[in-house]
């Protein structure tokens, strides 16, 4: 078996006295992993850090197989290691990659867009309007809900899950004070793009929310809430005496008019992600990554965040 081609890495570790082991996203192979003989020298590490491109050629005798990579530099980012913000944002989205995504299962789009974000934390600046990092969401919609900012999905008892579009939402521990992740004055250029590629991420995994029309009437406009179980829009006519059961959708998302910015809207796509991926699909918790992310750039300080 061989594949050839170029692709970003994504994570090494060591094997052996002297090679890694390199993970690597490819637009037409996804994931792909496979070990670097003298790979841990200190004239390859460089070559090897995340985020980097390279031109490799893998090889292994079945598909099944670990296999090796022979890696030659394609692109350096060395920006996204100058910065703390952007070493978090870095290892929040292979952190994420890692976690969510199968080997060998292609995501071209999912890929192009993660190329364009990087692109755009490195130079610090925000994606380019219809750059590949939009990855089909040029409008990005997400519900949100300040206070279930890195909370987990509720712990409904086996067998009690709620089911229908007006479903429980779920439960606030400890009643916590929403916390300011990205605050509206001091956002990070491309923490919006950052957001698109999660909406992006669960799209092409087929948990996309649906958040331009309502779920009931179809209306396109005063959508008001969104519902946790179904992720679907809902207008605050629609929604009537269930409305204390829905999550709110805030003004920045096409929502109405009150509080609410890409810190709820990160919130809830973190919701989403542990609630439909890391129950139903992956069996584990969100990285720590994502959460030091969110941490880092809504304090501002140069501690990464728990």
């Amino acid at each position: 078996m061989e594949w050839q081609g170029e692709a970003t890495v994504i994570a090494r570790r060591r094997h052996g006295e002297h090679a890694v082991i390199l993970t690597v996203l490819a637009r037409d192979a996804g994931l792909i992993s496979g070990v670097v003989p003298g790979g841990a020298s200190v004239k390859r590490a460089a070559m090897l850090q995340p985020g980097n491109r390279l031109s490799l050629r893998w090889r292994a005798r079945l598909d099944d197989q670990l296999g090796s990579f022979s890696a030659e530099p394609a692109r350096a980012r060395p920006g996204l290691m100058a910065d703390a913000d952007a070493l978090a944002g870095l290892n929040a989205i292979t952190a994420l990659i890692r976690w969510a995504l199968p080997e060998r299962d292609p995501h071209p789009r999912l890929t192009d867009a993660t190329e364009a974000l990087l692109d755009a934390i490195e130079a610090g600046t925000a994606v380019p309007d219809g750059a590949a990092g939009a990855g089909g969401l040029s409008a990005p919609r997400a519900t949100s809900v300040a206070c279930f900012a890195e909370n987990g999905p509720p712990n409904h008892p086996a067998g009690k899950q709620p089911r229908g579009l007006f479903s429980d939402p779920p439960p606030i521990p400890g009643a916590q004070e929403p916390r300011g992740y990205f605050g509206d004055e001091e956002t990070t250029p491309w923490a919006a793009d950052y957001l698109r590629w999660e909406l992006l991420l669960l799209d092409e995994l087929g948990f996309g929310l649906s958040l331009d029309r309502c779920a009931v009437s179809g209306a396109r406009e005063g959508l008001a809430w969104v519902s946790p179980r179904t992720g679907h829009a809902v207008t605050g006519a629609a929604a009537g005496e269930w409305a204390p059961r829905l999550l709110p959708l805030p003004a920045i998302l096409g929502g109405p008019e009150r509080a609410g910015g890409l810190a709820e809207a990160l919130a809830l796509t973190g919701y989403f992600l542990a609630a439909r991926l890391a129950e139903g699909q992956v069996g584990r918790p969100l990285p720590p990554a994502r959460a030091r992310l969110l941490a880092r750039l809504g304090t501002g300080s140069p501690e990464s965040g728990a």
